[in-house]
């Protein structure tokens, strides 16, 4: 992530989850959803996102880190 934290992990993952038409997820979601991966920059979560878009029905995924 950039300088700041922009909200927090909770406040990033849901605002992309809603740019996919995906629902929020609550902390303890998230909390089994994110995942600490090293990087060659350091330590970075991941978190994957898939479903159906709210909208359309139709599957949505996407991987953030």
């Amino acid at each position: 992530m950039s300088a700041g934290d922009g909200g927090g992990l909770a406040a990033n993952v849901n605002r992309w989850r809603k740019q996919l038409g995906l629902s929020d997820l609550s902390d303890d979601e998230l909390a089994k959803a994110a995942k600490t991966v090293e990087t060659a920059s350091g330590k970075a979560t991941f978190v994957e996102m898939s479903g159906p878009d709210a909208r359309s029905g139709q599957p949505r995924s996407s991987s953030v880190r």
